[in-house]
């Protein structure tokens, strides 16, 4: 072999190695080019290394693309099981922050203890160069700006403080330095309990607020019904058909106007065998209509920031979306990945809006 044959080849190595290229391909193409390079300088044939080459990059590239795409589904699933905490965790303020990177899951889960049933189709989830392929994300490092740490730390408090987690929102506190406002607080407190209450089957504190609150569900285009489903939870509840129709006469009787059918509908079914009602009485749906109602009612947004992003950039495909554009543009335009902004859109629905 020939020492122009070397060096041709190892010229049509830089090439290939300039070439742009997403993030996570990058680091498994560069491993491959660092094994041939050893090989021409061992003295194995140019002509074969080269061709291997190439044909493990094109493997590689087909291999990254199934394993983000299993990988994205993957942290939907896990967005799913974070979505159901609802009690704190010794997890450190950088696992959250790994966390919403969607960096080292394989860790996480543990530490969360989150018992999350991955479908057989994503059983192969992470693929065996995630080290790789997370490590490409390193440059340049996720949430490394000062404000982009900071918004990242006020929407994972919030998100703590909306579900409840005292506990976590001290010491999320003391290691940021951020603090929970206390207005929201006492407006999250009060959520909290009235949503336990539901769940426990006391409505009471529910329609209180619901009384308070009487012209705010009014108004709008759309009114609530929130105040005549928790009263007709309560009414289906009764002992017997007298204690059924005594409640209706108290509290029912001022939907007839509004919802007359629904009512006379209502008032009818208490005179048949209450194991055969047509009527569900489930305490999860009234939580989470007055869930609704009382974001509404105090101007908060319907879904939690952290639920909406993780949701979005796992299940919703924003994360496939970037990776692609990237792709893209960086064959055009060079390495895109220092971008501030890429001209790519998530679409989401109005109530994440």
């Amino acid at each position: 072999m020939s020492t122009a044959d070397v060096s041709a080849a190892l010229g049509a190595l830089e090439a290939l190695s300039s070439q742009p290229a997403s993030g996570p391909l990058t680091a498994v193409i560069e491993n491959h080019i660092a094994v041939a390079r050893m090989r021409l300088e061992a003295g194995a044939p140019p002509k074969q290394v080269i061709t291997e080459l190439q044909s493990s990059i094109t493997r590689a590239k087909k291999e990254v693309e199934r394993g983000l795409k299993a990988w994205y589904s993957a942290i939907g699933n896990v967005g799913k099981g974070v979505e159901k905490v609802r009690v704190w965790c010794p997890c450190s303020i950088a696992g959250w922050r790994c966390l919403l990177t969607w960096r080292v899951i394989p860790l996480i889960l543990p530490s969360l203890h989150v018992n999350v049933r991955l479908a057989s189709s994503s059983t192969q989830a992470f693929p065996p160069n995630l080290a790789s392929i997370s490590s490409a994300y390193d440059d340049p490092p996720l949430f490394s700006d000062p404000e982009a740490v900071d918004a990242l730390d006020r929407v994972v408090l919030d998100s703590l403080g909306r579900r409840g987690l005292w506990d976590a929102v001290a010491a999320f506190e003391d290691e940021t330095g951020l603090a929970y406002d206390t207005e929201k607080r006492e407006l999250s407190e009060e959520l909290c309990r009235i949503e336990s209450d539901i769940e426990a089957g006391n409505l009471s504190s529910a329609i209180a607020w619901c009384d308070v609150h009487k012209e705010q569900l009014a108004s709008g285009p759309n009114p609530s019904s929130l105040s005549y489903y928790l009263h007709r939870a309560v009414f289906l509840a009764q002992p017997d058909p007298a204690a059924s129709l005594k409640y209706a006469q108290d509290h029912l009787f001022d939907y007839l106007r509004s919802q007359p059918g629904q009512v006379q509908a209502l008032l009818t079914s208490c005179l048949y065998d209450s194991t055969n009602s047509p009527y569900a009485n489930e305490a999860a749906p009234l939580a989470a209509m007055f869930r609704a109602d009382y974001c509404r009612a105090h101007g908060w947004a319907r879904e939690e920031p952290l639920e909406v992003t993780v949701r979005l950039g796992s299940r919703g495909g924003a994360l496939n979306a970037i990776e692609k554009a990237r792709r893209v543009m960086g064959d055009r335009l060079g390495n895109v990945r220092h971008w501030q902004e890429l001209p790519v859109g998530a679409v989401s629905q109005n109530q994440t809006r």
